[in-house]
């Protein structure tokens, strides 16, 4: 509930900043960067087995753990050999299927790009085309909640081959091709890897995975089709259900084998090292408190500077946004938030005087930008963030509950918060009531994690053990109870070391890549017409969103 559905910023966490479009190596780190990070904070670990190799199949593997690639592996799965690895049965079977079909979709439909010695199908390419099509949107849609205006350089009303990218001599068309490429080398080359080393995924990965791709075999039951007939449908024709699951576990398990080597990497910095590159990082690695909005078109000088406080900052942007619906107290929130995400979101501008030497708790300024004049308000300064250990009783929202039904679901968490503190009122009867929750019931907590009213609560420097409160948001109830502040735990170290294992990771990357280069035309009549297939969809989203305008 946390982590997923806020509205907030948060600190140096890719998945919270603007999407930035990268080159191919870039790219990758940044997914196992996020997934390193996450992992990290989970505790996760990935498992290498040892497995008698000469067995065809074997149940419930498990070893002792040596390195970040071995640990202990139990699961209910079956397990057959596959390329020399154990894999659980139900995904052998369709990795194994999805290559019969790749081979028969090359010979009808074409190959779009060779990877090594692996042909990739039109029908397969036509997929993870789309998929940068879709990240691309997203990245839009980011942009212009946030810094109120497409910052991206993409139009979303014109079709990608229509279009140059703003840095590169190529087409927005052309730009899709290369990311789909460097995707699928990403996921084949971190699959080999994983296939080679033997690891493993847990058993709730295998479950997840299954639950995921099996969906579509739902949606074809109620659309009355077959299931590689509804798949050609939505996506391309040569394309099967086998070849769409297949894609969804090698990215899986290439994502665990990146992590893997990213811990490794993480784990193996020294401390010195790590406060050498701190006094080198320049504000890097400090998060600020403040809003950003975003003014559009002209404005009332004179108006804007009698703007001082966070509550005037609100209703002057409240009041002057030309929209309706505009809510002031969560689109302008920049909460732990990184100069970096700063500088993407809104403008080096923006970041550099906000994370100025010079700034004052409490500043407001108007700041000139390369498209907009941004009001900008000064909560806290930049500071080097730490966690806090938490206990938590977490529950959603029932969507069919109305407000006043909600408002008795808070009564009743209060009522339990309340009838804890007149018994005994212990950590151990808390630790109770939060393990009846869905949620992990005791953690660490990070900056950026809840929404901005949890987190001021939660960081408050005056929050002491033993303190207790219920909140609640469009989201859930939350029942807290304040464990301690971990003052050794900064975040600052984790991201340095992220970014570190990540530079090694990108080194390791081109290493391992060896002759596993790709060959791809981006003029080639087969990308031609995965491009102008993709178009026809595309096409029919702009239609879409012109009638809603």
């Amino acid at each position: 509930m946390s982590k997923n559905k806020k509205p907030v910023a948060v600190a140096k966490t890719e998945s919270a900043e603007t999407p930035v479009k990268k080159k191919k190596t870039a790219v990758i780190i940044s997914a196992a960067a996020i997934f390193l990070v996450v992992c990290i904070l989970l505790g996760i670990f990935v498992v290498k087995p040892a497995i008698d190799k000469n067995k065809e199949t074997t149940a419930n593997p498990s070893t002792s753990s040596s390195s970040a690639l071995e640990g202990i592996q139990m699961s209910d799965y079956t397990y057959v050999d596959y390329k020399g690895a154990q894999v659980a049965e139900p995904l052998a079977e369709i990795l194994r299927q999805a290559e019969l079909d790749s081979t028969s979709a090359c010979q009808k439909y074409g190959v779009a790009m060779t990877l090594g010695d692996r042909d990739i199908s039109r029908s397969e390419f036509h997929l993870y085309y789309l998929d940068q099509y879709r990240t691309q949107m997203t990245a839009v849609q980011y942009s212009i909640e946030k810094a109120g205006v497409n910052r991206t350089g993409y139009d979303t009303s014109v079709l990608p081959d229509a279009q140059k990218h703003p840095t590169k001599d190529i087409t927005w068309a052309e730009q899709f091709v290369f990311e789909a490429a460097d995707k699928i080398k990403l996921n084949y080359l971190g699959f080999d890897m994983a296939i080679k080393e033997n690891v493993q995924l847990d058993e709730s990965e295998i479950a997840d995975l299954i639950m995921s791709y099996s969906r579509a075999i739902n949606y074809a039951k109620q659309n009355q089709k077959e299931t590689d007939e509804y798949i050609a449908g939505v996506y391309t024709d040569g394309l099967t259900y086998s070849m769409f699951a297949a894609r969804e576990i090698i990215a899986a398990y290439a994502t665990k084998y990146e992590y893997a080597k990213q811990l490794e990497y993480h784990e193996s910095y020294s401390e010195e090292t790590i406060a050498q590159k701190l006094e080198e990082s320049n504000d890097k690695y400090k998060i600020i408190k403040a809003r950003v909005y975003p003014i559009e078109g002209t404005y009332d000088a004179v108006e804007a500077s009698k703007v001082r406080t966070e509550k005037e900052f609100l209703d002057y942007a409240n009041q002057n946004y030309p929209g309706e619906g505009y809510n002031a107290e969560v689109i302008t929130q920049c909460f732990y938030t990184s100069k970096d995400t700063i500088a993407k979101t809104f403008g080096d501008e923006v970041a550099e005087w906000m994370f100025s030497e010079d700034r004052v708790r409490g500043e407001t300024q108007v700041i000139e930008g390369q498209l907009f004049y941004y009001m900008c308000h000064i909560i806290e300064l930049p500071y080097y963030s730490t966690s806090c250990h938490i206990m938590s009783y977490e529950v959603d929202h029932n969507e069919a509950f109305d407000d006043a039904r909600k408002q008795e679901e808070v009564k009743n968490v209060e009522k339990m918060l309340e009838d804890w503190k007149n018994g005994d009122a212990t950590p151990e009867s808390f630790a109770e009531i939060a393990a009846m929750s869905s949620y992990t019931p005791e953690r660490d907590v990070r900056s950026g994690e809840y929404s901005f009213e949890i987190n001021n609560w939660l960081f408050d420097k005056a929050r002491k053990p033993g303190d207790t409160e219920v909140f609640s948001d469009e989201y859930g109830i939350y029942m807290f109870y304040y464990v301690q502040n971990n003052e050794d735990d900064y975040d600052w170290n984790r991201y340095l070391r992220g970014d570190l294992a990540q530079q090694d990771y990108e080194k390791y990357y081109e290493q391992i890549s060896g002759e596993n280069t790709y060959d791809i035309e981006t003029k080639s009549s087969v990308i031609t017409r995965i491009i102008k297939a993709a178009n026809v969809r595309i096409t029919n989203q702009i239609n879409e969103s012109n009638k809603q305008k």
